[in-house]
């Protein structure tokens, strides 16, 4: 099987060494290495005209307009010829086996896309005493959920892959293209994930490990996001608004009544926020007793109560 990573940058000199050294010190080589920058104005460019010269198989594209994270990741998956295709941020440092780890499970099983845990680490590369899984909210019977082939009712409560975590099979392109560009909560990894689970219930694999130093930092593009619940009520309705138009592009590529049911929650839910008490209620109260607080949100009296006392 042959590894193609895509990683792109923009301003990213800071730490974009450290993750470089990580991809060459890893156990099992890779067959390219596709960088794409999205205009940088630092010292990013003069790492990777370097990185290039001493390395084989890195195919660089210094892009002299701004597009955007999304917009770069769908190129350099476009482009990418391998079997596996894993996606690189330019901050985290990559554990020595994540490519042989992640490669075995494509070996072993019928996955077509396969994702780990990380390590949260500071802006210096020190441990924050917790990972990335548990920060998403992805528990033990989420987990139990994607191993039955249920991951559905996962992705379409919030995210538990990040970019960086995950490789997938290239016969995915054909259903993941073009991804989705929108605003900060309509996330390229979530989208994928949430497709795959959709078309291969069975065949989404994860490693119970943290094979990446995730870096969590002032200056990162993707935030992490530790609780959908924890919005406060000023970002609440331009929050669940933006769920709902995940859903709604996800339900574009695939008919799931899972994802149609999680669609109308989202819009219920970002509706009721504008709507005087008493009709909040009983759209909050339907929502309730319909069981759709319990299958989409992690803490359902908390957020049915949280949503109707604003």
């Amino acid at each position: 099987m042959q590894i193609s990573i895509v990683l792109c940058t923009y301003n990213g000199s800071k730490y974009l060494d450290g993750q470089l050294d990580s991809l060459v010190q890893q156990s099992v080589s890779w067959d390219e290495l596709i960088i794409i920058d999205d205009a940088s104005t630092d010292g990013t460019v003069e790492i990777l005209n370097r990185f290039e010269r001493e390395h084989k198989n890195v195919k660089l594209l210094i892009k002299s307009k701004n597009a955007g994270f999304t917009h770069r990741y769908e190129e350099g998956i476009g482009v990418a010829a391998g079997d596996l295709i894993f996606l690189c941020d330019q901050d985290d440092v990559w554990e020595e086996k994540k490519l042989e780890r992640m490669k075995d499970v494509f070996k072993e099983t019928d996955a077509k896309l396969v994702f780990s845990d990380a390590r949260c680490i500071d802006s210096s590369g020190d441990s924050l005493g917790y990972n990335l899984w548990d920060q998403m909210g992805f528990n033990k019977a989420e987990r139990l959920q994607m191993m039955e082939g249920k991951g559905m009712l996962v992705t379409v409560r919030h995210n538990v892959a990040s970019a960086c975590c995950m490789a997938f099979h290239n016969s995915l392109k054909k259903n993941i293209q073009p991804l989705i560009h929108g605003n900060k909560h309509l996330l390229h990894d979530r989208f994928i994930l949430a497709i795959t689970v959709a078309l291969y219930p069975d065949s989404v694999k994860f490693i119970d490990e943290q094979l990446v130093d995730y870096r969590i930092h002032k200056d990162q593009v993707i935030r992490l996001n530790q609780n959908q619940d924890s919005h406060g009520s000023s970002s609440r309705v331009e929050y669940y608004q933006a769920e709902a138009n995940l859903i709604k592009q996800i339900l574009g590529r695939v008919e799931e009544a899972v994802y149609r049911r999680g669609h109308y929650f989202w819009t219920m839910r970002s509706q009721s926020q504008k709507l005087p008490f008493l009709r909040r209620f009983i759209i909050l109260n339907t929502l309730f007793l319909e069981g759709d607080y319990k299958r989409f949100t992690n803490n359902p009296v908390r957020s049915a109560l949280g949503d109707l006392l604003g």
